[in-house]
């Protein structure tokens, strides 16, 4: 009888379990010191954790291993649960940035680690462009960089900027890069600008008086100061008001105005720094006066207010004879017959150094030959060219330059002006040029021929320009 005692006990008690068996709940952890339960497990093995508390401390947050910390009495959770978070933390590692998630994340025994990332590259298309400039199609994707303008912009031909250009010239105690940054904020204040980008300003100075002749703080001495300067407006009437405002400012409001951008620039006392203002006047860039004509023609009397256009604003020149360089380029691309005409003026615009409205492209385009692998998008295009000049110097001079254009520049020249009127350029793209004859004081054209639509080819140049595309 004796012997049974234990059998019965322990079927009338019930076995004992281990602890370790059990897997606590959600926000539960473990008992220190408790290893077996007969009933009830989760009661008799488990108690709150960490990972359920709040700390209430402001920016303060769970410890990292909250979730394996037993939260205890009440009276003492937020000491054993919670530490500084990231928040408020100044990271000193050179472009770094707080993380994403510095308010729930612990600052730790390195707050520097836990707490700071590398910054992420801000991207093109959070920038904004200076006037009569846009952003570049691959914005999205492009980092800024340290000059944004150059990198993320190019020139907006359908927007163009409008100039309100002068001189000023005072004189002041401030260094000349002190007194460029006094000017660029004195007119980014005046006319109400907000972009740096719009504001271009230089600087020449010449030393009036050496130190000591006025109180100077200990300055240099003291500067006349000579300030070229542009700022750009995104139209005509934005232009004209600012013009107007900079005609409207008092010497004194003028003076005191920069006064103020000087000590803000130099830290230093400076007096009435003697300002003088001279403007440029205002041009719409949507008038003649702005339009600047074809080689061989000259602006028309009494149309400076005229819509700008050719036929408004221009006529015959009977003093210039046009020489003309013309060619023919020939490749294959995936591209409309726009972007290719575009390309072309812009590659013989930037090789030539030319205005892009002296060079004339017309452009055919055919299927590619059958039995290629080729996307079926992708043509043969013939760009015809005539690109004009003012005297045979000058055409010359545009013949020997394209007759010397390697293989290589030639093809990189043309790829680049596809690519940014977005024309995707595969890989192997080459270029053969096959240059005719110089031109001659025989081979021209009159002004007076050209104004009438003559397009005698009086130069025989011709460039073939072979592509040989990659198989996609």
């Amino acid at each position: 009888m004796r012997c049974l005692l234990p059998v019965f006990l322990s079927f009338y008690l019930g076995s004992a379990e281990q602890c370790s068996a059990h897997n606590c709940d959600a926000n539960t952890v473990q008992k220190a010191g408790v290893t077996e339960y007969t009933a009830d497990a989760q009661a008799t093995c488990c108690e709150a954790s960490c990972s359920g508390y709040t700390c209430t401390t402001a920016d303060h947050t769970l410890k990292a291993d909250a979730a394996e910390t037993a939260k205890g009495d009440d009276a003492t959770a937020e000491a054993t649960c919670c530490e500084q978070s990231c928040t408020g933390y100044s990271c000193t590692t050179a472009d770094h940035s707080l993380k994403t998630d510095a308010a729930t994340t612990p600052r730790g025994a390195d707050a520097e680690a836990a707490c700071c990332a590398a910054a992420a590259a801000a991207k093109c298309d959070s920038y904004t462009c200076a006037a009569g400039h846009k952003l570049k199609t691959d914005a999205a994707t492009t980092d800024m960089g340290a000059t944004p303008e150059a990198t993320c912009c190019e020139d907006d031909a359908a927007n163009p900027a409008v100039p309100v250009s002068g001189v000023i010239t005072f004189v002041a105690e401030a260094e000349m890069a002190e007194a460029k940054t006094a000017v660029e904020k004195m007119l980014m204040a005046t006319l109400d600008v907000t972009n740096a980008a719009d504001v271009m300003v230089t600087v020449a100075s010449e030393m009036k008086m050496a130190s000591g002749t006025r109180r100077l703080d200990g300055h240099a001495g003291v500067y006349t100061h000579t300030a070229n300067f542009t700022v750009n407006f995104a139209d005509f009437a934005k232009a004209t008001t600012a013009h107007t405002a900079l005609e409207g400012l008092t010497t004194e409001a003028a003076e005191t105005a920069l006064k103020e951008q000087l000590l803000a620039a130099s830290a230093h006392e400076t007096a009435d720094p003697e300002w003088s203002l001279t403007l440029a006047a205002v041009v719409d860039p949507a008038s003649c006066q702005a339009f600047k004509c074809p080689v061989g023609q000259k602006m028309k009397a009494g149309t400076e207010a005229t819509a700008a256009s050719a036929a408004a604003c221009c006529e015959v020149d009977p003093a210039i004879t046009v020489q003309k360089v013309n060619g023919t380029m020939v490749f294959d691309v995936d591209g409309t017959d726009e972007q290719v005409i575009n390309a072309v003026k812009d590659m013989l615009h930037e090789t030539l150094g030319v205005d892009m409205q002296d060079v004339i492209v017309t452009v055919t385009s055919a299927a590619v030959a059958s039995g290629t692998t080729r996307r079926l998008e992708v043509k043969t295009f013939t760009a015809e060219y005539t690109v004009n000049f003012a005297d045979l110097a000058a055409a010359t001079t545009a013949h020997t330059s394209l007759t010397a254009l390697s293989a290589e520049d030639a093809a990189l020249a043309l790829s680049h002006a596809l690519e940014e009127f977005g024309v995707t350029v595969a890989s192997g793209f080459s270029v053969t040029n096959t240059p005719g004859e110089a031109p001659t004081a025989t081979t021209t054209t009159t002004a007076a021929a050209e104004a009438s639509g003559s397009r005698e080819m009086s130069l025989a140049f011709v460039a073939v320009a072979a592509f040989v595309a990659s198989v996609c």
